[in-house]
């Protein structure tokens, strides 16, 4: 148990050298102890007395700034996909929000959403009223077949006359 307490103090003040060395705060040293002994330092963060980091202290910090940084990478590939995963559900429609509003809810970019929104030129054509061409199937010109309000079929009497 006594070796122990050592072992925690003498880290704690190597600990302590180093962020000051290297202009860390205060709660750095915290966390770090947290990390290597799975407590905080309490009363024994009171008795802390900077001495300098051996070659064994600065490699273990290193090691842990390298798990931090790959846990910190596997953590934003995996939001990034969630939110892909979350803008395919919205496939073509974008239900009257622009690429803009559904970027900034999803928290990527405008052509991020842009690109799994639209949808492909063939489709979009195919379902075009200038390729569909009711008008003429009305026996109408475009114009009139926009000004009558884009009718269905062709009205009762051509003439207007009752």
């Amino acid at each position: 148990m006594h070796d122990q307490l050592d072992e925690r103090l003498i880290f704690l003040n190597m600990a302590t050298s180093h962020q000051k060395q290297m202009g860390y705060k205060e709660s750095w040293i915290y966390v770090v102890f947290k990390k290597k002994f799975g407590i905080w330092p309490n009363d024994l963060f009171k008795e802390k007395t900077p001495i300098e980091p051996n070659s064994d202290f600065l490699e273990w910090v290193k090691n842990q700034r390298n798990v931090d940084f790959k846990k910190e990478g596997e953590n934003l590939l995996f939001i990034e996909q969630a939110k892909l995963n979350a803008l395919h559900k919205l496939h073509h429609p974008r239900k009257g929000k622009t690429a803009n509003q559904l970027a900034k809810s999803f928290g990527i970019t405008a052509r991020t959403v842009q690109r799994y929104t639209s949808i492909p030129r063939a489709e979009y054509e195919d379902n075009s009223l200038t390729r569909l061409k009711p008008w003429e199937d009305l026996g109408m010109s475009r114009a009139t077949w926009y000004r009558k309000g884009k009718p269905l079929q062709a009205p009762a009497n051509p003439n207007g006359i009752a």
